[in-house]
């Protein structure tokens, strides 16, 4: 367990509510989450809750959200979005039961500024940006910091796409924003909103994108309209300007939590998910492999990777905290180019205890980029079989 830094942890896209996504699913991951993040030691400083906390925005939803996050140990300071907002005139019942739309979080070294994007149109119709007031209180908040180092929590991740940014931040002062926020050397941005994991550069700016507490992906496509995915929250571990993260899925099984393995990145490609999605990586020379593991119950003695049955790699244990990293180097040069999938396992007592992969592909001869995303959506992708 690493002596320096301390941890915190996010929640996002919870959805409380009567809603096709979740019904009672919300509620129980949602108590399930909150209890998991007070009995960890170290226990995290606080709970960053990056809106979506309901579904509709009315009071009475904004009331139970209250009363589960009530029975919390570790502070929650949360911020709002559309679906928090759009159920009553303004803003009044989110100020009553929930707290401000912006704040400041300082934790040691660290301060973590909170503020609300997304607004409503007179149209009904939402959009994310900054007001020129709301950019200076940016501003403001982040060169008032001597202390340390700075980053921002919202709700809608910053992409570009189309020769603009991808949604809600269409047509907006985006640019602006990041501009503030590297010239404040702004550690990372932490969001949510896409019911993804993921991570990227956007202008200068690392953000971090968390998946959903309440698992599923909205697709709007009927007769279902969502499509499942694994819920869980970010765990987060600060150290001396260094922000390490971990997605943590939730399961049922509270006496025995399972082991949990993950494919994080290869080379400079975060593979995505939550599982069952993947982005698959194409790789064009030597790279760097990140998995992580965690298990509250047992130990990972040792994590090994193969792309051939019966092959398997050891890998080396980078970070040993509530979770652990690790790191092995994949050279296409071992292998044939073309498609293969990237197993993983991690083992316990001698025994493998989990599992994870992905798809991946490998070229011929060295590119500029050592690996890139296959372009394209994510895919959906589980092992149909354990390899050897």
């Amino acid at each position: 367990m690493p002596n320096d830094g301390f941890y915190f942890a996010q929640i996002t896209d919870i959805h409380i509510g009567n809603n096709n996504l979740n019904g009672a699913a919300a509620r129980r991951n949602l108590g399930w989450a909150l209890t998991e993040i007070a009995n960890w030691s170290p226990r995290p400083r606080c709970i960053l809750a990056t809106a979506d906390l309901v579904c509709s925005g009315r009071r009475d939803e904004l009331a139970e959200f209250a009363r589960i996050a009530g029975d919390s140990t570790v502070p929650i300071h949360a911020l709002p979005a559309n679906h928090d907002l759009w159920g009553e005139p303004d803003a009044s019942a989110w100020l009553d039961l929930i707290g401000p739309v912006r704040q400041t979080v300082d934790l040691d070294d660290l301060r973590i500024v909170l503020f609300q994007d997304i607004h409503r149109r007179e149209d009904g119709t939402s959009y994310a940006g900054l007001s020129d007031e709301e950019l200076a209180w940016m501003d403001a908040r982040l060169g008032a910091w001597p202390r340390g180092r700075a980053a921002v929590a919202f709700h809608a991740p910053i992409r570009e796409g189309a020769g603009d940014y991808h949604g809600v931040w269409r047509r907006s002062n985006a640019s602006e924003f990041l501009g503030v926020l590297r010239r404040h050397d702004v550690l990372a941005a932490l969001t949510g909103h896409w019911h993804r994991v993921n991570e990227w550069r956007i202008d200068g700016v690392r953000l971090i994108n968390a998946g959903a507490l309440v698992g599923w992906q909205w697709t709007g496509i009927p007769p279902y309209y969502s499509f499942p995915v694994r819920p869980g929250y970010m765990l987060y571990h600060y150290d001396t300007g260094r922000l390490r993260t971990f997605w943590r899925e939730l399961t049922q099984q509270e006496q025995r939590p399972p082991v949990q393995v993950l494919v994080v990145g290869v080379g400079g490609v975060h593979v995505g998910g939550p599982r069952p999605q993947v982005c698959p990586p194409h790789v064009f020379s030597r790279v760097p492999i990140r998995v992580q593991t965690c298990a509250p119950k047992e130990r990972v003695e040792r994590v090994e990777w193969a792309l051939v049955h019966g092959d398997w790699r050891p890998m080396e244990r980078s970070f040993d905290g509530l979770w652990q990293d690790w790191e092995a180097i994949l050279d296409p040069a071992e292998f044939r180019a073309g498609a293969h999938v990237l197993a993983v396992r991690a083992v316990c007592g001698g025994k493998p205890c989990a599992y994870d992969a992905v798809p991946l592909s490998l070229s011929e001869g060295p590119s500029p980029p050592p690996a890139a995303v296959v372009p394209g959506r994510e895919q959906v992708f589980e092992l149909f079989y354990l390899p050897e």
